[in-house]
């Protein structure tokens, strides 16, 4: 029984992300539709049309085979080669700033403290990335 209830609440995230493809499409949006479903589903969430317990188990068991709809996206990185030969270090660099940004954040939230205010960090590696790569601020601007 719990399988059919868990299968619901997904048919019904299924649904309203359909119903956002569509407004996408007839709408003419910038913004994908599965985006717009998102939106969608927050809004109705948001102001207790539908109520969280409709969806909660179907969206658990969609985020734990998430990986598995992720798996496309990345094996196609192999037909970029050419692409992450060049700027392959600028996005490792990136990536690594991006964790940083986000632990500073988290830390910043449990403890605070100048070290680490969010922008303080960003700044700080913004301008180790500047120096390592000998880019200059007037080039960046």
């Amino acid at each position: 029984m719990k399988w059919m209830v868990t299968a619901l609440q997904a048919g019904v995230i299924y649904v309203i992300s359909a119903i956002g493809n569509q407004l996408a499409v007839w709408l003419h949006l910038s913004i994908p539709g599965s985006l717009a479903g998102m939106l969608i589903l927050f809004g109705l969430l948001m102001s207790g049309v539908v109520p969280a317990k409709w969806v909660e188990m179907g969206a658990v068991k969609l985020i734990a085979f998430m990986p598995l709809f992720l798996i496309p996206a990345t094996t196609g990185i192999i037909n970029y080669g050419p692409f992450f030969k060049e700027e392959g270090m600028g996005l490792v660099l990136l990536i690594i700033g991006s964790t940083l940004l986000t632990l500073a954040v988290k830390l910043n939230e449990r403890v605070s403290s100048p070290v680490t205010i969010p922008v303080l960090t960003t700044t700080v590696f913004l301008i180790c990335l500047f120096l390592l790569s000998g880019t200059s601020h007037i080039d960046y601007a």
